[in-house]
């Protein structure tokens, strides 16, 4: 199996990885052991676009979580491996210091690509040594031989960031305080790196996607699991956080972690506990992202309390779902709250949620999100109509042919429908015209 780390492929079913490394709780020979340690560590720091690492990773993180021992040798040898990163790029940043005749070349830790080019000089050098890694003295002395480490007073200048990342997958949950300290200053340093981006130095180049997922995933875990795992994501992700620094990147950053809360919420439809709990959660966020001052960033983020979508990866049209009368109003009144502020996308949104469940009750939401979306701005409420038309007409034809007879029964719903059809027909929307015709008439 060592052999994908080298760009060959794993001739066996991956989906036995697990059930390989569960025989680690065996008594295995110290040859064997430190060989499917190595392959675990491995597969965690690869940074690889390899389907197949990226599955035995995961493995890896799995096994891990059963296995707390383990969990936390990998988390102090990834801690060591970061450390010995980033000496690894002062030392180069000192050379370059120490050859450069550009006086004002001042290295931030963490703040630009990692130097590679000195490297690449060093290797076609005869003179000059480069840095001379400790990482195989680390692997043996703290994943071999477990050799243990205080990590009290952690400064992340000592540590390389992207490296770093790797802890999300080493089997340990944010109820443990050095992961947790480790997470957060994860957090506050891609804020860092977000403010003082430039085109060649921000969050994707200096991390990499790879190790942003990582730690999105993390978090998308622990809110997943019970409120106090939850609350402590959200601790790390608002709390004494200085949102005026705040960039577009950590916005998207913050968005993707929160996007699990509509698939859960989709997905739930069988479990009404579940959805439950999944409003309680984002009631919680709710609170925290409307105490945020940077009014551009609170805007952003109630995409996420109002379980508004901007990534949907795939057609969930063939996907099944229904909705309780409860969850209809708990989506309602999300959506009446913030939908105005994303229109195009709560539209979409919609779409993907099937809009058919959600009638004819959904109409109350869709209203007040028009009403409000053409009251602050007319011409965009125009241009994001007329671009999501399609989904429109969905709406009030799905509404017509298939919820007539409920919606003249209430009184809030009919005059709800009828606005909806007025604002259309403003906009020239003729099939608009013909359903409200019908409508009245019969």
């Amino acid at each position: 199996m060592r052999k994908v780390f080298e760009n060959n492929t794993f001739a066996a079913d991956i989906k036995w990885v697990l059930i390989l490394l569960k025989q680690l709780d065996e008594e295995l020979s110290q040859e064997t052991t430190n060989l499917m340690k190595q392959i675990i560590l491995d597969s965690i720091i690869a940074q690889s676009d390899n389907g197949q690492i990226y599955k035995i990773a995961d493995f890896s993180r799995m096994y891990l979580e059963t296995n707390s021992n383990l969990a936390n040798i990998v988390f102090t040898t990834i801690l060591k491996l970061a450390e010995d990163e980033m000496n690894h790029q002062k030392f180069n940043a000192n050379y370059l210091k120490s050859k450069s005749k550009n006086e004002e070349f001042v290295f931030i830790p963490n703040m630009k690509k990692h130097l590679r080019g000195i490297d690449h000089h060093f290797n076609a050098s005869n003179d000059e040594q480069g840095y001379e890694s400790k990482k195989e003295k680390i692997i043996q002395d703290y994943l071999f031989d477990e050799m243990p480490a205080v990590f009290s007073e952690f400064n992340l200048d000592n540590y390389d960031i992207q490296m770093l990342c790797a802890v999300s997958n080493s089997g340990l949950s944010l109820a443990n305080n050095q992961l947790y300290m480790v997470i957060r200053k994860i957090i506050i340093g891609m804020i860092g790196i977000a403010e003082q981006a430039d085109h060649e130095n921000n969050v994707f180049h200096i991390i990499g996607t790879f190790a942003e997922h990582d730690v999105i995933r993390l978090l998308q875990r622990e809110i997943g699991k019970n409120k106090e795992a939850c609350e402590k994501a959200f601790e790390i992700l608002f709390d004494d956080i200085d949102f005026s620094k705040i960039k577009r990147d950590i916005v998207d950053f913050y968005l993707d972690v929160f996007s699990m809360f509509i698939s859960y919420y989709f997905d739930a439809y069988q479990t009404k506990e579940q959805r439950t709990d999944l409003e309680e959660k984002i009631n919680g966020l709710e609170k925290r992202i409307n105490t945020i001052d940077n009014s551009y960033v609170r805007t952003e983020l109630t995409q996420a309390a109002a379980l508004i979508d901007t990534k949907f990866y795939a057609d969930w049209s063939k996907c099944v779902t229904s909705y309780s009368e409860k969850d209809k109003r708990f989506l309602n009144q999300q959506y009446a709250k913030y939908g105005h502020y994303h229109l195009e996308h709560f539209l979409y949104t919609l779409y993907q949620m099937h809009i058919r469940e959600l009638l004819p009750e959904i109409l109350l939401s869709v209203e007040k999100v028009f009403t409000n979306s053409k009251t602050e701005d007319k011409n965009l409420f125009s241009t994001v109509i007329s671009k999501q038309q399609w989904i429109v007409n969905i709406i009030i034809l799905d509404a017509y042919l298939y919820n007539s007879d409920r919606i003249k029964e209430d009184e809030e719903l009919s005059n709800a429908y009828i606005h909806i059809l007025e604002l259309m027909i403003e906009l020239n929307n003729e099939k608009a015209a013909v359903l409200l015709d019908e409508f009245l008439i019969h």
